[in-house]
């Protein structure tokens, strides 16, 4: 018969060095969310894929993390009117005069003023889709580099 026996020195020790490890572990989360955030952010800043005008529409691009029971969700928004339209394309659409009554344009033969006009469409640019895999990847890479840094503490 063979006996085996494990003692434990100072369970008070071991719960106090659990609970360290936890604190760390929820700082590491917060601000690895946090770099994720700001990384989509300048993303969208630095990288729109379309031609800005003003910036605004990279400007109003901003992050929140929201805390849930079971963890955290960083949330990536944009309030910019036409911040849909440029992620997800538009289809072919009438656009019609509301103000005046009628449209101006300017083209190489002269000024043209007509009632409504056949817009195309636009292309999707999928600018805060890529932001938001972007995020996704920054994430991964502060977690992976944390809790390798905190396993060596613990």
């Amino acid at each position: 018969m063979i006996a085996f026996t494990l003692q434990l020195a100072n369970l008070d020790e071991l719960h106090e060095k659990h609970e360290r490890f936890l604190q760390a572990n929820e700082q590491l989360l917060d601000e690895a969310n946090e770099a994720a955030g700001l990384a989509a952010e300048e993303l969208v800043r630095r990288y729109p894929g379309f031609n800005p005008r003003t910036g605004k529409t990279q400007k109003a691009t901003k992050h929140k993390i929201i805390r849930l029971g079971s963890g955290r969700l960083l949330q990536i928004q944009n309030d910019s009117k036409i911040a849909a339209i440029l992620d997800g394309g538009s289809r072919p659409h009438v656009i019609r005069a509301r103000k005046a009554k009628a449209l101006r344009f300017v083209t190489r033969g002269g000024v043209v003023f007509r009632r409504s006009v056949n817009h195309p469409g636009t292309r999707p640019y999928k600018t805060f889709y890529r932001a938001t895999f972007g995020a996704y990847a920054v994430l991964g890479q502060a977690l992976e580099r944390g809790m390798a840094k905190l396993a060596t503490r613990f």
